[in-house]
């Protein structure tokens, strides 16, 4: 992240995290990260807490009503240079609430640092820029097949306006052929056979509100052939398959819209891993060139 905030350094920047990040130490390896560096004029929007770590000079500017495990979310400029640790909402609708907010202050960009695991940060930003580690796998073809799957299901396609209305609907629901909403008690994809059994024959289309797991799409995929609906899923960060399922939904993309597009615009890589000897850099690249027709930056390289 210091690589793109350094980039910004002459732009009015906003930062924040789903999350926390910044700390001394990996939370998962318990290795030293690099904490966030902030310069004069930046915004920041962190939760109450964390400003007890903040060795710089800032002002709050506002105190936002939206409250995290670290306290209550604020608004602060930086009026000099430092390191700053972000705690932002957990979840994205407290993010919209608190960005809600930062628009006030007229900020020109605004970057959210948010870990593989939080990727529903994205739901809520014009563009996105997925980062693939080396520490994902010590087989770089692996790492490489896992990106290239990524970055598909990562452009799936708009269900349009027409459903936006589903934003906000909790339940599933299935649409027959006369474009009638049909809601369902279930709350679960658990029983995924006795689910599907629910649907009728002139099902065009189910949403699913919540994450897409990976036995209800193997049953999609291996009834593919008997039944034609479409998937309707909140964003791609709804997909929590394994990666052969993966690999699957792939060849159906398709058939699966999004109410929440991701905007992928850049790839970035980094060779390390905290677990084995990094990759070559250039060789992870090229082989990534050959599956992906983005921008590749080496988070590594200075300049980029």
């Amino acid at each position: 992240m210091n690589h793109l905030i350094e980039e910004f350094k002459h732009h009015t920047l906003a930062i924040t995290s789903i999350g926390l990040d910044g700390e001394e130490l990996d939370q998962i390896t318990f290795l030293p990260k690099p904490r966030i560096s902030v310069f004069p004029g930046m915004l920041v929007l962190t939760a109450l807490s964390t400003l007890k770590m903040a060795f710089f000079e800032y002002e709050i500017l506002k105190k936002i009503p939206v409250f995290t495990s670290l306290g209550q979310m604020v608004l602060i400029r930086a009026n000099s240079e430092g390191k700053v640790l972000l705690a932002g909402p957990s979840s994205v609708y407290d993010m919209i609430v608190s960005l809600r907010y930062l628009e006030l202050y007229l900020p020109e960009h605004l970057l959210i640092d948010g870990a593989f695991s939080r990727q529903s940060s994205a739901n809520v930003a014009d563009a996105i820029i997925y980062c693939v580690g080396g520490g994902y796998s010590h087989d770089l073809d692996k790492i490489i097949d896992h990106a290239t799957q990524m970055s598909i299901l990562f452009g799936l396609e708009s269900a349009g306006e027409k459903y936006d209305f589903l934003k906000e609907e909790k339940q599933i629901a299935y649409f027959t052929s006369d474009q009638v909403m049909h809601p369902l008690s279930a709350t679960s994809l658990l029983d995924e056979h006795k689910l599907f059994d629910a649907f009728p024959e002139n099902t065009t289309s189910v949403f699913i509100p919540y994450a897409l797991s990976d036995e209800f799409a193997k049953e999609w995929i291996k009834r593919k052939n008997n039944s034609s609906f479409r998937l309707i899923l909140k964003s791609p960060s709804s997909i929590l398959v394994k990666d052969s399922t993966m690999k699957q939904l792939v060849k159906y993309r398709n058939d699966i819209t999004v109410l929440y597009p991701y905007n992928v615009v850049a790839i970035c890589i980094n060779p390390t891993s905290p677990y084995r000897a990094a990759f070559d850099g250039e060789m992870m690249n090229l082989k990534l060139k050959e599956h992906i027709q983005l921008p590749i930056l080496n988070v590594l390289e200075e300049g980029e």
